[in-house]
């Protein structure tokens, strides 16, 4: 090495040294530095005296070793590099460990050259001891172990480096015949399901406890001892650097006890679930457990629920009794607890609802790991209660009905005699009690009246009951009527059997009957004479009752009608006006009036009918339906119909007048403006009618306008629209038209058909007419402004000689 480099070496906390071999074969030193020869207590002078010294500081029992390692290291082809580690001793007879490492190098002059370190490794040597006497003491320690333990290399295979004693006590094999083994767990877990579950896990849970430097939690599993027994055991591990300790307990027995104590706590689960009563297990304070019948007489979900839920929300604030509760309850369980057991009455309640339920509930005190509890059971007493509470019922029932009654009753027996009785009143008997009590049916009535009593009672002992034998006796208020009703008390046919008479007051109704047949027949009379028809319908709008003279009116039978709509008869057109005159009765319950309508007659015409309704109620006042009287307004309609034509149309000729006519006109502009069409309107007069009428007379001229009249009609489409304004003028409205072209065709049309001679008798008159045409929106988009322009263009077709053709004149 260079002197500078040498100069640098110096300066490190090692010792450096080079060295070549002499042409002798021994080892000379070219260079130590001041560290080195710190380390082997040398100064430089004595070294540099005798370089023997450097092996002679090595300790008697190393030096042999170091020796023959650097010859060996030496006298290779190739010289490889030195390591040794060993002991110094000491001029002062202190002994230190140094490690050397040295590299070989070829020198120019092909000499070899080592260049070396060495390090004072005392501090770590000691240390290692301590461990290595550590580790035989923790050997020691984990051998004597009660917990079986294994220890095993952190590689791929999972060699086992140790197992103890109690390992072998636990899996069955030794030290000898575990140490080395692969693979470990698949030994222990020997079937091949439970080996690869258990493999599996294994290898995840060693993945995640090296990922995060830490432990392998407990886990059971089971395995097979050497002998082929099957146990189970609870393993945990740890990591410490690249080994793994793992422990296990062996638990084959504790799971033996828990499997056994697992069945006797299902079969008493299955006992405590399988009984249809409620029960339960309970402190002072709070319940423990239940079963699934306390959940469903409760209507609790779930246990955790239901042990959650406190005493008080079982149960109303007060029982029967009028002590509070919780009270109750409180001294209830004091008693199981003190004296063993406890039977009481109690109210409970659902959770879910307001519903209470009445329960015998028997409370048992038992001791149970050392706690006293109470095991109660709770009958659902609900159905006995009820059945109680209707008999209760009943009876009050039955007791309230013998005092509301208004009938009298007997109790008697098949000959006629009065047993017993019951009346709400005194005035209802026909005699005072003492008359007839003890005493037979003829002893007591009127022969009439009494033989009716007895063919009752005979009928009701041999068939079991008798309805509807009525009969009268003089009363002092007047002739009172009775209904019968009888019934036989046990097995009828037998001389013993005794019956139970109700005898029924029916004299308001005799003489509501004799009233209503008097007022019906009133009606009737009234009805059958009236020239309008009477009806009645129900809320369905269904007809009920239709007046007899229907005949006449419309030719049906009023029963073709019954039960069936009013759209059986209303023309279509009015139905739903009908229909909500029907609705407006019903929601006001107020009186209708002035529906006009029309109605089909039996001859297939219609005819019209005005009516108005009144609501009908019935006796509680409730909305039964309406009760209409319908007048025949046929011909006042036709008159109004006749009227309105006239006031629309030409005398002379029916067509439409000005009036109408511009009416159907603006409606015709209306529409061209909405959907953009054309629309023509023709201005006719006729040429040289005057002399006809001069000539020939009025009458043959109105001949001559009818005439022109239908065949301007004749020529038309039925959308078009033909008016007479006035003498022999004429407007004619052309709708929806495309082009002039089409309308000028129409108008040589209508030239044409006036042509044709018009014949009256022995007379043959010709006709010819000027024709003026405005169009829509070209000429006019009023109805004013397009009958001028009309009206100019037809007075320009006269002044051109008549019998012409024009179109307004287009204004720019």
């Amino acid at each position: 090495m260079q002197p500078a480099t040498w100069e640098w070496l110096e300066n490190l906390p090692v010792g450096t040294y080079e060295l070549r071999i002499r042409p002798d074969g021994l080892p000379e030193f070219t260079h130590v530095s001041t560290r080195w020869l710190e380390i082997c207590g040398l100064n430089r002078s004595q070294f540099m005296a005798d370089q023997g010294l450097a092996i002679a500081v090595i300790h008697p029992d190393d030096r042999q070793g170091m020796i023959l390692a650097n010859r060996e290291a030496m006298a290779q082809t190739q010289p490889q590099p030195f390591h040794w580690e060993g002991r110094l001793l000491l001029h002062d007879d202190r002994q230190i460990w140094v490690a050397i490492s040295s590299n070989p190098r070829k020198a120019e002059n092909g000499e070899v050259i080592w260049e070396g370190v060495m390090v004072d490794v005392t501090a770590y040597k000691r240390i290692e001891l301590q461990l290595r006497e550590n580790v035989q003491q923790l050997r020691l320690m984990l051998q004597h172990l009660p917990t079986a333990v294994l220890v095993a290399a952190l590689s791929p295979e999972q060699p086992v480096l140790f197992s103890n004693t109690a390992f072998e006590r636990v899996f069955g094999y030794t030290q000898l015949e575990i140490s080395g083994i692969r693979a470990w767990v698949r030994l222990v877990c020997p079937h091949p399901e439970e080996q690869s579950a258990t493999w599996t896990w294994w290898e995840r849970a060693l993945a995640e406890a090296i990922a995060t430097n830490g432990r392998v939690d407990h886990k059971t599993l089971p395995i097979m001892h050497k002998d082929g027994s099957p146990r189970h055991v609870v393993m945990s591990a740890t990591l410490v650097d690249d080994l793994l300790i793992a422990s296990f307990e062996d638990v084959t027995e504790s799971m033996r006890a828990q499997a056994a104590m697992a069945r006797s706590e299902a079969r008493f689960r299955a006992l405590f679930e399988s009984t249809s009563e409620a029960v339960m297990l309970l402190d002072a304070r709070h319940f423990i457990d239940a079963n699934q019948a306390t959940l469903r007489l409760f209507g609790i979900a779930d246990r955790e629920t239901f042990c959650a839920t406190h005493f008080a929300d079982l149960s109303p604030s007060h029982q029967p009794c009028g002590i509070p509760s919780l009270e109750l309850a409180d001294q209830h369980i004091q008693t199981a607890l003190r004296e063993g057991s406890c039977r009481f009455e109690w109210v409970h309640c659902r959770s879910d609802s307001d519903v209470e339920i009445p329960c015998e509930v028997v409370l048992s005190a038992l001791e149970l790991e050392g706690e006293r509890l109470l095991l109660a059971t709770v009958r659902d007493h609900t159905e006995r209660w009820r059945a109680a509470a209707e008999r209760r019922q009943s009876q009050e029932r039955l007791d309230a009905m013998l005092k509301a009654m208004p009938e009298l009753m007997f109790r008697v027996d098949r000959s006629g005699l009065i047993h017993e009785f019951h009346s709400s009143s005194m005035r209802q008997l026909y005699l005072p009690p003492e008359s007839f009590l003890g005493k037979r049916v003829a002893e007591v009535l009127p022969a009439e009246a009494a033989d009716i009593v007895m063919a009752a009672i005979e009928e009701a002992a041999t068939r079991g009951c008798h309805r509807g034998g009525i009969y009268s006796l003089p009363m002092p208020h007047g002739e009172a009527w009775y209904e019968l009703s009888i019934a036989a008390m046990g097995a009828p046919q037998l001389p013993s059997t005794e019956c139970v008479a109700l005898v029924h007051d029916i004299t308001r109704q005799k003489r509501s009957e004799e009233e209503l047949r008097l007022s019906e027949q009133t009606f009737r009379t009234l009805v059958e004479d009236a020239n309008d028809i009477i009806y009645t319908l129900n809320l369905n709008g269904e007809f009920q009752y239709l007046s007899p003279n229907l005949r006449e009116i419309l030719g049906f039978d009023p029963a073709d009608f019954l039960g069936q709509g009013i759209a059986s008869i209303v023309h279509p057109e009015d139905l739903q006006r009908c229909q909500d005159f029907l609705m407006r009765l019903l929601e006001t319950r107020q009186k209708q009036s002035g529906l006009e309508y029309r109605v089909r007659h039996q001859d297939g015409h219609w005819r019209w009918h005005v009516t108005n309704a009144s609501p009908l109620f019935e006796p509680d006042g409730k909305l039964m339906g309406m009760l209409g009287i319908a007048h025949d307004i046929s011909e006042r309609k036709a008159n109004e119909s006749y009227i309105k034509h006239l006031a629309h149309h030409d005398a002379l000729t029916d067509l439409p007048n000005r009036t109408l006519f511009f009416d159907r006109l603006q409606q015709a502009l209306c529409d061209a403006e909405r959907n953009h069409l054309q629309v023509a309107l023709m201005f006719i007069d006729l040429d040289r009618f005057k002399p006809i009428n001069d000539n020939h007379g009025h009458d043959i001229g109105d001949l001559v306008l009818k005439c022109v009249a239908k065949r301007l009609v004749s020529v038309l489409r039925q959308s078009d629209c033909v008016g007479r304004i006035g003498g022999d003028e004429f407007l004619v409205l052309l709708r929806r038209m495309t082009t002039a072209e089409a309308v000028i065709g129409v108008a040589d049309q209508i030239v044409c058909a006036l042509r044709e001679p018009v014949c009256i008798g022995n007379l043959q008159l010709r006709l010819s007419c000027s024709i003026g045409i405005a169009l829509y929106p070209l000429h006019g988009r009023d109805s004013i402004t397009l009958a001028r322009r009309a009206d100019q263009a037809m007075y320009q077709a006269k002044q051109d000689g008549r019998d012409q053709i024009r179109l307004a004149e287009t204004i720019t």
